[in-house]
């Protein structure tokens, strides 16, 4: 039942983002890309089971993330992308800053809520760190990269091409780098593995599931 609830909640979601894009343009995808980072790391550290394996819920927000920037590079080019990118970065930046400073304020007057969001939060600073370096300063940016350079070679034409491994080849590495550098230390090897492989897979599939939405997002302009 996982799986299906995993699909509608793509579908749903890619929907938004075109839809976003369609009511909005450009300042739709910045607005879509900024709500993701913050879901994603709000449930990085809720787990999520599917054919008995665990992954991770904010791995399904941040791979929505590779969506948006690919329609920026589409529509708007390169430099729009990194953009928007370097806004994400900013944008963990306040959100660990907040997260930091409602810690102190509930430390003294812990209650049930308290210590869900304190439990929530945790690692935070470690998790948000790697988020920076890794996730966003090197591989985002990559990704940016390896479609804009295909694009170069292919024009106008395979989309799918440079959708898929400008994205693919990012999740990767990102995925390996982030867990490791993350929760090594806090989860056990086995446990981090079982993560990443799960991850990744849900996140190929979300590659190729968001492809379709590319080439309505050229049908509708923004």
């Amino acid at each position: 039942m996982n799986i299906l609830f995993l699909g509608l909640f793509l579908l749903f979601d890619m929907s938004l983002v075109l839809l976003s894009f369609r009511l909005y343009g450009k300042t739709g995808l910045l607005v879509t890309y900024i709500l993701h980072i913050f879901m994603s790391q709000l449930t990085i550290n809720i787990p999520y089971s599917i054919f008995h394996y665990t992954t991770i819920i904010g791995s399904c927000f941040y791979a929505v993330l590779f969506l948006t920037v690919d329609m920026l590079n589409e529509h708007y080019g390169k430099e729009e992308a990194n953009k928007v990118v370097n806004y994400g970065v900013f944008t963990l930046i306040v959100l660990f800053t907040i997260f930091f400073f409602i810690r102190l304020l509930i430390k003294e007057n812990v209650d049930n809520y308290s210590i869900e969001l304190l439990d929530l939060t945790k690692n935070q600073l470690r998790i948000i760190v790697v988020d920076i370096l890794i996730s966003y300063f090197l591989f985002q940016k990559v990704n940016v990269l390896l479609f804009d350079k295909i694009k170069a070679r292919t024009g106008e034409k395979m989309l799918w091409l440079r959708n898929n491994v400008s994205t693919i080849i990012s999740q990767v590495f990102t995925a390996i780098m982030f867990y490791e550098l993350s929760f090594a230390g806090i989860l056990s090897q086995k446990r981090i593995w079982q993560i990443i492989i799960t991850g990744l897979i849900i996140k190929i599939i979300v590659s190729l599931f968001e492809t379709p939405f590319l080439y309505i997002s050229k049908k509708i302009g923004g």
